[in-house]
């Protein structure tokens, strides 16, 4: 029996497109391509960035770790984003 400590391709996979999906979302949240206080939902966010599901929530999981989204709880996965307006004009300075 041999036990391998490799893991499988998909995995690896999903975490770099998840990663490169964070990157997207954060870019624009921090533009202000996507407004401060608009709610979104992960499948708008999915076809938006044309993005798998597990993609879309690693992405959100590590948005929300730096406080730039909120999740709402709701039957329709909405998610607020919860930056001030302020966040946009520092980064555009």
């Amino acid at each position: 029996m041999s036990l391998s400590c490799a893991a499988p391709a998909a995995v690896f996979d999903s975490a770099r497109q998840g990663d490169s999906a964070y990157a997207r979302i954060r870019r624009d949240i921090l533009s202000c391509r996507l407004m401060p206080g608009v709610t979104i939902t992960e499948p708008g966010l999915m076809e938006t960035y044309d993005i798998g599901k597990s993609s879309c929530r690693i992405a959100l999981t590590r948005l929300s770790h730096e406080n730039l989204v909120t999740s709402r709880p709701s039957m329709s996965s909405q998610l607020l984003l919860k930056f001030s307006a302020s966040t946009c004009l520092l980064r555009s300075a």
